[in-house]
C-alpha cells in the first residue's frame, strides 16, 4: 500500500493541505511575504511566498549568525546596514497598501541607548513624507517599542511606545496588526495596552519595505541587534493566531526540515517537456521520458526510467542557481527508487556532472559489477582521489522500495537506508570547488547522455546543508515537507537558434525557455507566421514556457523574445545571420563566423568535453582547430539530424595551412555519429561514418582513412591532404538500420581543382548494433557532427575545419560556398628609389627572391594603365631588392608593379622526349618504365600526348622493380619548394594496411644518393584517373642540386588479376 503522508491541492500559486487542524490552515491564509533570515544568496536574502528576496546593503553571509529560528541576522549602526525591496505596483506588499494586515517579527535587540532606530520600516523612494516605523524608544531610554507613522494630511502617531519592553537585549516576538485601520499589538503572543490611532481613509503611499533601517531616498535609522523570521499577512491575525505564532512560529507552513531546501522534485507528473520543481523552479528536462512513464510511485506518483529507452531528467544549471548539491561543502541528497541492481552493472540513479569536461563527476548508482543490490557510489576530480565504485553493506536496489539518503558535512560523507545510518566508508571531499554543473535523474549526462538505469524513482531532494539522524529519520517515515510554493521571478532562461546563421531564402528555428505564467511575445513579429504576426504572441507553440517556431529569412536579423507578466517585463534578444550565395539545396551547419575566437564548448550546439577545440582567425577567416591532442569536439544536429532510412551529404572544407607542422603527427576524425560525446576513446570504434585523417611523425603527407564494417582495421585511401592546401570533402551517408549499416562515399578535391575523386565508395560503417551497457544500443538516428582529434596534432595551425553544410534527403556533388581561406598574403611591394637619368627614369622596390612581376604605366590619373613589363626580371628576381628602368619616361608618369605566380623551376610534360631521365630494371618482371602514348591503363597522356608509364601496352607483371631518375634539379638558395605531377594509379591494393605494390618518389642529390630515409610521396591501390598529387621538398633536399626518382615495385601476386600500373606526367617543382 502506498505511503500516503497528506493530500495537496493546488490552488494559484499556494499548496493548501487537507487534514491539519483549522488554525494551521487559517495562519496560512493571506501570507505574502515570509523572510526567515538564515541565509545570504548573492546580493540577496530570499523570500519563500513570492519571491520578494530583499537586497543586503553592508551585509554578508558574515553576518548571518545563529538565530531564534535557525539563523537570523545581525545588524549594525556603525555598519549602516540595512535589508529592503522596492516593490514593483502588483506587488502584494508593502503591508500598508492593505487596510487589514499583520507584521510578524524576532528580535533581540538592547533599545536602551538606541534611541529612535527603526528595525521594521515602509517609507517611499521617491517621497520623504510618508512613514510607517517600528522601533526603538525615541529617548534611547526604555526597550519599548516606539511607533512612528506619518503621511500629509493624515494625523501622526508621534512615537507611541509600547507598555511591554521587548526590546530589552534578549529574544522577544513582535506583532503589529492592523484591522480594517484599527490597530493593536502582541509582544511574546500577549495583546499589549498600546493604543494606537486608526489608519485614515485613503492609500498610504509607501512603495518599500525594510528591516534594520529606513529606506527614502537614501537610507538611515540603522538599528544595532539580532532579527529573525519576518513575516507578513494581508489580513488581520486573531488573538489566537497571534500566540501560536510566538508559540510554535511558522513551523506548520514550513517545518524545520525545510530549512535549506533547496530542490524538490516529487516527480508526479509531466508538465511539458519537463516535470516541475517545488522550491525554486529548478524544473527538469524530460529525454526519452512522456507522461506515460508516470506511474504509481512510493509517494503520489513516480518515473519509470529505462535503460533500453535512454530515459534521463536533467538540469543544466546557471551559476546563481543553488544547484548542483556539491557546489555546498554540506548537502543532503535524499531519494527513494524501487531498483533491481542484479545485471544492472554500472547505472546511475543520481548523478551530478559537467556538461563541458568529462572528467568531474559524482555518482549513486547500482554495484559496478552488477552482482549485489549495493549503492555503488564512484566520485572523481582531477586532483583528488576518487572515490571508486565503494560499495554499501545495505541493499537497497533489491526490486523494492528503499529510501536512500546522502549526507555530506563540510566534506565529510555518509549514507542512510531506509533511515538507518549504513556502515560504509566514503573518503572526505578535498578542499577545493567540485566542478559540476549539472544534475541528472536516472543517469549521467556529461557532452551527452549514458549510463541510464531501469527501474522507478520517485521523491528526489536535496539541501544546501546536512541533516541531522533525528532528520534523516522524520525524511524516511514523513517524507518531504512542503509548505508555500513561492512565487518565482520572471525570467528567460534562455533563448537562442539552433544554428547561428542560414543561407538566404532558409529557415530559422528559434527556441525559447521562459517562466511558464507569462505572455512571450517574438520581434519583429511581421517574420512570424501569419497566426503569430498580427500581435507576435507565441504562447500557443509554448508549453509550460518551452517553445520554439520557424522563421524564413532573407537578410540578418535580430530577434526580441519578451516575457510579460502584469507590469513585469524581461527581453532577451539574438541575431541569426543570412549568407547569401550558398548553393541549392545546402544547409550552413556553421561557417564560424559568429561564433567567439577561442574555445568552442558550449557555442551554440557545440559539444567539447575533453581538450580544447578553438575558433581560429586565419587571415581574416574564422575556422575551426584544435589546440593540442585528444580535442573531443561534435556539433548537435538537433532539427538537422539524419533519421534511419534517409540519405545526407555533409560538406566540409579542410585547410592544412601551417607548413612549419608538417613534421608533426597528425590524428583527426570527422564525420557523423549517434553514439554519446563522452570520451574520445569512445570513437576509436563502432562510431558511425567517418574519416580519420592520418600522418605519423616525420615527413610524409596527410592520408584519408575510413573503416568498412563493424571491427575491420581502417583502410587507406588512395587520397592524401599536403600541408599547405585547402580541400573540399563530401560524405555521402545513407543511414541504414542498425542491423545493416549506414553506407557512405567520401569524395575529395582541391579547392579550385575541376572535379572531385572518390576516396571510399560504397562503405558500411562500423555502428555496432549491440551496443555497450553504459552507452546503450546505437540510436537510429545520426544525432551529431563530429570534428575531433586523437593523440597529437602538430599545433594549432596545422589542421582547420570551415564552411560546413549538409543536405538532407539527397546527396548533393556541388561546392556550396567559395573558400574564404586565402592563404598566406605576400609581403606589400614598395617602391622607392626612384631616379631621372639620360636612360630614363629607373626605380626599386623591395623583391623575392624567384618572384617574377608585372610594371605598368599611365601618365595621368585619367589614362588607362598600360603593361611596359609583363614578366620581370626574366628568370625571376635575384636579391631582396629589384631595379627597373623605363627608357620611355614622358613629362610625367605613375608607376605600379604586381607580383606574379612564379614559374615552376623545373617542369617537363615530356613532349620533347626524356632528356636527363634514366630508367632502371632490377626487378625480374620485364616491366619498365617507358615514355610515349599509353594504349593501356589511362588511355592517353595528361597532356598533350606523351607520358611515362610501367608498360605503355600491357600490365605489369610480378616483381617488377624499376626506377625513373630526373635529370638535376638546382635548387641552390631556396628554402621552400614542392613536387607537383599528375598521376594514374591501378595497382593492387594494401593487405592489412601494408603496401604490397608501392608507387613512390624520392629525393636523391645530384649523385644519385638518396637524402632521407622515406619517400616524399608513397601510394598503392588504385587512382584510375588522372589526379594532381603533391609533396613538400624536405629540409634535406633544399639549398642544393637534387634529383627525383619515382620507383615502383610489386609483390609475386596480383589479386586482382592484371593490372595496368602507374603512370606519370607534367612533372613540376614549384616554390609555392
Amino acid at each position: 500500500m502506498k505511503n500516503l503522508r497528506y493530500i495537496t491541492i493546488l490552488l494559484g500559486s499556494a499548496f493548501f493541505f487537507v487534514g491539519m487542524n483549522t488554525l494551521h490552515a487559517q495562519l496560512k491564509d493571506g501570507l505574502v511575504a515570509y523572510w526567515p533570515l538564515d541565509e545570504v544568496q548573492g546580493s540577496k536574502t530570499p523570500e519563500l511566498v513570492n519571491g520578494y528576496d530583499m537586497e543586503l546593503t553592508n551585509l554578508s553571509a558574515e553576518d548571518v549568525v545563529e538565530g531564534r529560528i535557525g539563523n537570523a541576522f545581525s545588524f549594525s549602526n556603525e555598519k549602516q546596514t540595512l535589508l529592503s525591496r522596492v516593490h514593483d505596483e502588483a506587488d502584494q506588499l508593502p503591508a500598508n497598501k492593505h487596510d487589514s494586515h499583520t507584521i510578524s517579527m524576532w528580535s533581540k535587540v538592547d533599545g536602551n541607548g538606541q534611541n529612535d532606530l527603526r528595525l521594521f520600516s515602509e517609507a517611499n523612494t521617491g517621497n520623504s513624507n510618508p512613514l510607517f516605523n517600528i522601533g526603538t524608544d525615541s529617548g534611547g531610554a526604555s526597550g519599548s517599542m516606539d511607533f512612528y507613522i506619518r503621511q500629509s494630511g493624515w494625523p501622526t502617531v508621534n512615537h507611541i511606545k509600547s507598555s511591554a519592553e521587548p526590546y530589552d537585549g534578549e529574544w522577544h516576538h513582535v506583532v503589529f496588526v492592523q484591522e480594517e485601520g484599527e490597530r493593536r499589538v502582541y509582544v511574546d503572543g500577549e495583546l499589549d495596552d498600546v493604543t494606537l490611532e486608526a489608519k485614515p481613509e485613503g492609500a498610504f503611499n509607501v512603495n518599500d519595505t525594510t528591516i534594520g533601517g529606513i529606506l527614502r531616498s537614501s537610507a538611515s535609522h540603522w538599528v544595532t541587534g539580532l532579527i529573525d523570521d519576518v513575516a507578513i499577512w494581508n489580513r488581520a491575525l486573531s488573538d489566537d493566531e497571534a500566540a501560536e505564532l510566538h508559540a510554535e512560529g511558522l513551523a506548520s507552513i514550513f517545518p524545520s526540515l525545510g530549512n535549506g531546501l533547496v530542490a524538490y522534485w516529487p516527480l508526479d507528473e509531466v508538465q511539458g517537456s519537463k516535470t516541475p520543481e517545488l522550491v525554486n523552479g529548478y524544473d527538469m528536462e524530460l529525454t526519452n521520458l512522456s507522461a506515460e512513464d508516470v506511474v504509481e510511485g512510493r509517494i503520489g506518483n513516480a518515473f519509470s526510467f529505462s535503460n533500453e529507452k535512454q530515459t534521463l531528467l536533467s538540469r543544466v544549471h546557471d551559476e546563481a542557481d543553488q544547484l548542483p548539491a556539491n557546489k555546498h561543502d554540506s548537502h543532503t541528497i535524499s531519494m527513494w527508487s524501487k531498483v533491481d541492481g542484479n545485471g544492472q552493472n554500472d547505472l546511475r540513479l543520481f548523478s551530478e556532472a559537467n556538461t563541458g569536461n568529462s572528467n568531474p563527476l559524482f555518482n549513486i548508482g547500482t554495484d559496478s559489477g552488477g552482482a549485489s543490490g549495493s549503492m555503488d557510489f564512484y566520485i572523481r576530480q582531477s586532483g583528488w582521489p576518487t572515490v571508486n565504485h565503494i560499495k554499501s553493506s545495505a541493499e537497497p536496489y533489491d526490486g523494492e522500495w528503499h529510501h536512500v539518503v546522502f549526507v555530506q558535512e563540510e566534506g565529510e560523507r555518509r549514507v542512510y537506508v531506509d533511515g538507518e545510518l549504513d556502515d560504509v566508508t566514503l573518503e572526505a571531499k578535498p578542499e577545493g570547488a567540485f566542478n559540476v554543473n549539472d544534475t541528472t535523474i536516472g543517469g549521467i549526462l556529461r557532452s551527452s547522455a549514458s549510463h541510464w538505469v531501469t527501474g522507478l524513482i520517485d521523491d528526489v531532494a536535496i539541501w544546501n546543508r546536512a541533516l541531522s539522524d533525528d532528520e534523516v529519520g522524520s525524511l524516511f517515515a514523513n517524507g518531504v515537507p512542503t509548505g508555500m510554493k513561492k512565487k518565482l521571478p520572471l525570467e528567460i532562461r534562455t533563448f537562442d537558434a539552433e544554428f547561428p546563421a542560414v543561407a538566404s531564402g532558409g529557415n530559422a528555428i528559434l527556441n525559447w525557455d521562459a517562466s511558464a505564467d507569462a505572455i512571450l511575445y517574438v520581434e519583429p513579429k511581421a517574420l512570424l507566421d501569419a497566426e503569430y504576426s498580427q500581435d507576435g504572441i507565441v504562447n500557443s507553440v509554448s508549453q509550460f514556457g518551452v517553445g520554439s517556431i520557424e522563421v524564413t529569412l532573407k537578410e540578418t536579423t535580430t530577434f526580441t523574445l519578451k516575457a510579460v507578466r502584469g507590469n513585469e517585463t524581461v527581453e532577451g534578444t539574438m541575431t541569426v545571420e543570412v549568407i547569401s550565395g550558398v548553393g541549392d539545396g545546402w544547409v550552413l551547419l556553421d561557417n564560424f563566423e559568429s561564433r567567439a575566437l577561442g574555445s568552442i564548448n558550449g557555442q551554440g550546439g557545440w559539444q567539447n568535453p575533453e581538450g580544447t577545440a578553438i575558433v581560429v582567425d586565419a587571415d581574416g577567416n574564422k575556422a575551426l582547430g584544435f589546440d593540442g591532442q585528444n580535442d573531443l569536439n561534435a556539433l548537435q544536429l538537433r532539427s538537422l539530424k539524419v533519421p534511419e532510412g534517409t540519405k545526407a551529404t555533409v560538406f566540409l572544407r579542410l585547410a592544412t595551412l601551417d607548413d612549419d607542422a608538417s613534421d608533426g603527427e597528425v590524428n583527426a576524425l570527422f564525420g557523423l555519429t549517434e553514439k554519446p560525446i563522452r570520451f574520445v576513446g569512445d570513437f576509436n570504434n563502432d562510431a558511425g561514418p567517418l574519416v580519420r585523417l592520418r600522418k605519423p611523425e616525420g615527413f610524409s603527407p596527410i592520408t584519408l582513412n575510413s573503416r568498412n564494417g563493424v571491427g575491420n582495421d581502417y583502410t587507406i585511401g588512395d587520397s592524401a591532404v599536403d600541408f599547405g592546401s585547402v580541400s573540399n570533402i563530401w560524405i555521402d551517408v545513407e543511414n541504414k538500420s542498425n542491423e545493416e549499416g549506414d553506407v557512405y562515399s567520401v569524395y575529395i578535391a582541391e579547392e579550385g581543382q575541376a572535379g572531385r575523386v572518390v576516396v571510399f565508395e560504397n562503405f558500411v560503417s562500423d555502428r555496432n548494433p549491440a551496443g555497450t551497457v553504459d552507452l546503450g544500443k546505437p540510436k537510429a538516428d545520426l544525432l551529431s557532427l563530429l570534428v575531433m582529434s586523437s593523440n597529437l596534432n602538430a599545433g594549432v595551425g596545422n589542421l582547420l575545419f570551415d564552411d560546413i553544410y549538409i543536405s538532407i534527403g539527397k546527396f548533393l556533388d556541388t561546392v556550396p560556398t567559395a573558400s574564404a581561406f586565402g592563404g598566406a598574403a605576400g609581403p606589400e611591394i614598395v617602391i622607392h628609389s626612384s631616379r631621372a637619368s639620360g636612360a630614363g627614369f629607373s626605380f626599386e622596390w623591395n623583391s623575392s627572391v624567384g618572384s617574377i612581376y608585372k610594371v605598368e604605366r599611365r601618365g595621368t590619373l585619367n589614362f588607362p594603365w598600360q603593361i611596359i613589363a609583363d614578366t620581370y626580371p626574366a628568370g625571376g628576381a635575384v636579391a631582396d631588392n629589384t631595379s627597373f628602368t623605363d627608357p620611355d619616361l614622358g613629362s610625367a608618369a605613375i608607376y605600379r608593379v604586381a607580383q606574379l605566380e612564379s614559374p615552376p623551376l623545373f617542369f617537363d610534360d615530356f613532349e620533347s622526349g626524356a632528356t636527363g631521365w634514366s630508367a632502371s630494371d632490377l626487378g625480374e618482371s620485364g616491366t619498365e618504365w617507358e615514355l610515349g602514348k599509353p594504349t593501356n591503363g589511362p588511355g592517353e597522356a595528361h597532356s598533350p600526348t606523351r607520358a611515362y608509364g610501367t608498360g605503355l601496352t600491357k600490365d605489369y607483371g610480378d616483381y617488377t622493380d624499376v626506377y625513373l631518375v630526373s635529370p638535376v634539379i638546382d635548387l641552390t638558395g631556396l628554402d621552400n619548394a614542392r613536387l607537383e605531377f599528375w598521376s594514374y594509379r591501378d595497382c593492387e591494393p594494401a593487405f592489412e594496411g601494408e603496401l604490397t605494390d608501392a608507387c613512390q618518389v624520392w629525393i636523391l642529390d645530384e649523385d644519385g644518393e638518396y637524402l632521407n630515409d622515406v619517400p616524399i610521396w608513397i601510394r598503392g591501390g588504385e587512382a584510375k584517373q588522372w589526379r594532381l598529387e603533391k609533396g613538400k621538398i624536405p629540409a634535406e633536399g633544399l639549398g642544393q642540386k637534387i634529383r627525383l626518382e619515382f620507383s615502383f615495385s610489386s609483390d609475386g601476386g596480383q589479386d586482382n588479376g592484371p593490372q595496368s600500373g602507374w603512370f606519370i606526367d607534367d612533372i613540376a617543382i614549384t616554390t609555392k
